[in-house]
This record gives C-alpha cells, structure tokens and sequence, in this order.
C-alpha cells in the first residue's frame, strides 16, 4: 500500500494514510516488507493562529468603521458593505492558494464559493430587490464551475479523487437546497439548480467508474450507520 499524496510507503493494514488521512493505494511500496510509514518532513501552517485572529479583528473593526462613515456621510450603508463582503473574496481567490499551500483543491473551493456566494446574494437583492438573481443563475454556476474543476482535478491526480467525492456531494447537497428553493419561490428558475445537480451526478458517476473501490468505501465510511 502507498500514499499517492504524501508519496510514501504504508504496510498492508493500512486503509488510510496515517499523515493526511487519504485512501490507501492498492501500489506495490518502494521498500519491500514496510509496515510502517516513512514519514515525510512535516510542512507546518505559513502563520501561527494568533496572526490569522490578529488579521480577523483589524478586518471586523476596518468593517466597523467602513460602515460608521458610510452611513454618517449617506445616511445608508452601502459602498461599505460591498467592500466587507468583496475583502474575503479577494483573499479566498487571490491571495490563499499562494500563502496556504499543500491543501485539496476542494477546501480552496468551499471557500470561494461560499463568499462569493454571499457577494452575489447582496447583489442581487440590492440590484433587483430580492434574491432571484443570484440564486437561479449566480449560485448554480458557481457550483458547476466548482464541480467541474474537482472533476478535472480527480482526472490528473488520483489522490484528489477520495476528497473530490465528498466535495461533489456537498455540492449536489447545495444544488438540491437550490433546487427546494426554486420549487417554493415562484421567483427563482430551477433551469440551473437541475443543471448543476446534473453535473454533480455526472462527475461522481465518472469517478466511481475510474475508482469504484476507493469510491464505495468513502460512500459507506460516510453513510454507515
């Protein structure tokens, strides 16, 4: 057995990769009669936690003042908004993936889908006055751009396949929540929340047929009783 990711060796009882928690591959091991992982040097976090909760706090009180001078100069909050809901995108999209490194592509997407999301949530209801906008179109695309990029990742590297299956029911979790909510709201189209589902369902059907081993073992890790 071999970690695809960490590129080490693992004894045959292993299911899992001690280090990063992927599937096990089913690969002959380097060193033969290994029980045992040969541990890579260990890439620690870029910054301690006490910077990153310095970095939140000067965010919230940049927000907080931001909004205070907006509404003293507008009597509204507006320009201000915008920019505390555009600053996390800008990190999550320009500025994470070259600072934390080493991390699935999944976790990088969670993040930017889900303040972007919230970016084209404000806009839409400040643009047209409800949600509509951004939840027929906006959001659905998101989430298959997203799906897609997991399945292409799952593609060119196998270790991304264990982990873009968990992201991709998420995904088809959020595309079905979408797909409610167009069925309550006379307002929101259900063209592309069925799309986006249908491209969740696709990419999961490929990597199942590229990894059915590793695929139905996640499936039951996960849904086991």
């Amino acid at each position: 057995m071999r970690c695809l990711k960490c590129n080490v060796d693992l004894g045959d009882e292993y299911q899992l990769c001690p280090l990063c928690g992927s599937q096990a591959a089913d690969d002959k091991p380097v060193i033969k009669g290994m029980r045992t992982a040969e541990y890579p040097d260990v890439e620690y976090r870029p910054y301690p936690k006490r910077i990153v909760l310095g970095f939140f706090i000067a965010y919230v009180l940049a927000c907080a003042a931001g909004m205070a001078a907006d509404y003293a100069l507008n009597r509204r909050l507006g320009i201000s908004v915008f920019a505390a809901l555009a600053m996390p995108c800008i990190w999550a999209l320009f500025i994470r993936p070259f600072v934390v490194k080493k991390e699935y592509v999944g976790s990088y997407l969670v993040q930017d889908v889900f303040f972007l999301a919230i970016l084209m949530l404000y806009i839409s209801k400040v643009g047209i006055g409800n949600f509509s906008s951004a939840l027929s179109g906006g959001i659905p695309i998101l989430l298959i751009v997203s799906e897609i990029t997991l399945l292409i990742s799952s593609l060119i590297e196998r270790y991304n396949r264990v982990n873009a299956i968990i992201y991709l029911l998420s995904g088809a979790v959020a595309d079905i929540v979408l797909i409610v909510i167009a069925l309550i709201s006379k307002n929101v189209s259900l063209i592309m929340p069925l799309a986006a589902l249908g491209v969740a369902i696709v990419s999961l059907s490929i990597i199942k047929a590229l990894a059915s081993k590793e695929f139905n073992e996640e499936i039951k890790a996960r849904f086991k009783p």
